[in-house]
């Protein structure tokens, strides 16, 4: 995967590199709109609703005013219910956590009065101050708030709610007039003119405003074989760079089978299942939210109970199993694939109700030009590091100059050949039988046509050879008689893994450290996908089309 690209539309890399160790792989709609008219200064009135980034869109650009000026609270936050107040002390510790550079004292007041544990807080001077209007006016009575450093006051406002009017009219009647109010309400309506009034001049910014960018993330699904799909979200992985994918999965199963298949093929990407323990799930996606993993393969049941909003493009590599699991509930969501097998489209759209556009999977040499950028962005960033040096310097002591390019092309072989290895022009299954044309080499699999011998003077000519139907394709396998393997080894590791017969199997050479075998044409693509890294007497091996033969 491409390493994460910063987002440039705060203006700030400050405020970008805070909002990425908070947990953040790039701004939500709503934060891109809100945070530059906080930092203008001017009051501002929000109509949002839902989960939209909200929390994190006020206090991103509060953050820096929070540290300046003498001690006292600088901030008030007045929520409609104590569960909200403590969601948004939450947000601000994630902000001002260690290592973040901005450590800020944040107080949430207790849903019921308490005892004088609450008055030695407040008398510490927290930054902000956060709490529903009932306990903040009981402060404000009992005298145990300093506003006179007060910079600004964020308002979460609900419908219907004309007791929380009358409170907030009586808070601000206790606040210095020199400040900053930002209001968020579900509604311009549900506000009344008497809240509106509390702000000086405000900007208004409708739902309609800060959604008018917003694009709908592109739906596509692409037909692929059941045996198929761990490959598939490989290619796709390698050619969708983007700081966060999500690969989700309809079981553990097929978790495995592409986490061990990414492994393989060098994609750092780790796993989210339902059964792990909380902490360890919320450690994960906590990196996969702040950018430090790109590529998490989860199950579907695992997202459902911890949802990851960051997911820029999602991969369903399975059916999800409801219509709520097709689109998670990603807040910058770009891109969302189905993979499914023939029959399954129809199903899709009647079941889940939705269009995806037909899409064809990647071609091998994208998959490969994918491989390359990814291992580029790796070099880069670890150029300076000594064991990279020293993996350099056996490269240029050791490989001649004019081969060094061979090289780095023998070794992407070796790790993606034998899954993104195929020729872009195999011929079509119709055209394998037709014989080579004279002067170009014998298609792959195939033993060259020999011309038939001369019969001598009274000698009956020699009957032709029945040829072997032309329904075989020659495979590699990198194992051989140093590791003990002989011509039955094969056949049962073929047969059994495969499910077929033994007379799908034709010739079979085994030399001493890698053999051939021809196989049924139909069976060749499902031999690869299956057998590849399959482990035969202990050792893995690899499966890929044959490129010659070995006694030409």
């Amino acid at each position: 995967m491409a390493a994460l690209q910063r987002n440039r539309s705060f203006g700030s890399a400050e405020l970008e590199e805070l909002l990425r160790k908070a947990g953040y792989a790039r701004p939500t709609l709503l934060q891109r709109k809100v945070v530059p008219l906080i930092q203008s200064g001017r009051d501002l009135a929000v109509e949002v609703e839902g989960d939209t980034g909200k929390t994190a869109a006020f206090i991103l650009p509060l953050m820096s005013r929070l540290r300046r000026g003498r001690a006292g609270i600088k901030t008030v936050v007045i929520t409609p219910s104590a569960e909200d107040s403590r969601k948004v002390e939450r947000e601000f510790q994630r902000f001002s956590r260690p290592g973040s550079g901005r450590s800020v004292s944040v107080f949430a007041l207790a849903a019921e009065e308490s005892d004088r544990s609450e008055h030695r807080n407040l008398a510490r001077k927290p930054d902000v101050v956060i709490g529903i209007p009932r306990r903040i006016i009981d402060h404000i009575r009992r005298g145990n708030l300093e506003l006179a450093f007060l910079q600004s006051v964020i308002v979460d406002h609900k419908r219907d709610d004309p007791e929380f009017d009358d409170d907030l009219q009586f808070i601000f009647s206790k606040l210095p007039p020199k400040k900053q109010t930002i209001l968020f309400t579900p509604a311009f309506e549900a506000a009344s003119e008497r809240l509106l009034g509390l702000l000086h001049r405000p900007v208004l910014l409708s739902q309609a405003d800060w959604k008018r960018d917003a694009a709908q993330p592109e739906e596509l699904f692409i037909e692929v074989a059941e045996n198929r799909k761990a490959a598939a979200a490989a290619a796709l992985a390698l050619c969708e760079p983007t700081p966060a994918l999500l690969v989700l999965c309809g079981g553990s199963a097929g978790l495995r089978r592409i986490m061990q298949l990414f492994t393989e093929l060098g994609l750092r990407a780790q796993c989210l299942r339902e059964d792990m323990n909380a902490a360890e799930q919320a450690r994960i996606a906590e990196r996969f939210g702040s950018g430090e993993l790109s590529i998490l393969v989860s199950t579907f049941e695992a997202v459902r109970r911890r949802p990851l909003r960051q997911a820029t493009v999602v991969i369903n590599a399975d059916l999800p199993p409801s219509a709520e699991a097709y689109r998670p509930s990603s807040l910058v969501l770009e891109k969302l694939i189905t993979l499914g097998q023939a029959g399954q489209y129809r199903l899709l759209q009647e079941t889940y109700k939705v269009k995806p556009k037909r899409a064809e999977l990647p071609s091998d040499d994208q998959a490969l030009t994918g491989a390359l950028r990814d291992i580029v962005a790796k070099v880069r960033s670890e150029a300076g590091s000594p064991e990279l040096q020293r993996y350099l310097r056996l490269v240029r002591r050791n490989a001649p100059l004019s081969l060094r390019s061979y090289v780095a092309a023998y070794l992407l072989r070796s790790i993606y050949g034998a899954r993104f290895g195929r020729a872009s022009a195999r011929p079509s299954a119709p055209e394998r039988g037709k014989p080579p044309e004279r002067g170009k080499p014998p298609e792959r699999g195939k033993a060259p046509e020999r011309p038939a011998a001369r019969a001598r003077p009274g000698q009956r000519p020699a009957e032709k050879p029945q040829q072997r139907p032309a329904e075989f394709t020659r495979l590699f396998i990198s194992a051989g008689k140093s590791r003990g393997i002989f011509p039955k080894d094969l056949i049962a590791h073929f047969t059994r893994t495969l499910q077929v017969e033994r007379s799908r199997l034709d010739k079979i050479r085994v030399l001493d450290n890698y053999s051939f075998l021809e196989i049924d044409s139909t069976l060749a693509e499902q031999a690869i996908a299956s057998l590849s890294g399959s482990q035969l007497k202990g050792r893995q091996i690899t499966v890929n089309y044959a490129r010659k033969r070995e006694d030409e």
